[in-house]
């Protein structure tokens, strides 16, 4: 059976509307998300793009996660570590 054009942009609207949301998910709840990619095929998400720790790493999965309609998270996101301004400071 093959599938209809009418039928094959109607799944596609449904992967950009779940990866929308999951997109909408995460910067709604961290900022640090602004550079976070996500894509969808079917029920499953990437997401790519950079991070500034392991912690953020592991937090975007666990929100991309909770999204309704979201059955599997594909991790392919980067660790760039950002310098801190803590830095010590010098006796004058």
């Amino acid at each position: 059976m093959k599938t209809t054009p009418e039928k094959r942009s109607e799944g596609n609207a449904t992967e950009s509307d779940l990866a929308l949301t999951v997109q909408n998910h995460l910067v709604a709840k961290r900022t640090d998300f602004r550079r976070v990619n996500v894509a969808a095929e079917g029920r499953i998400i990437t997401l790519s793009g950079l991070v500034h720790s392991f912690f953020l790493r592991q937090t975007a999965i666990v929100l991309a996660r909770q999204v309704a309609g979201v059955h599997q998270v594909i991790d392919k996101l980067t660790v760039e570590w950002k310098e801190t301004s803590h830095r010590t400071k010098r006796p004058h």
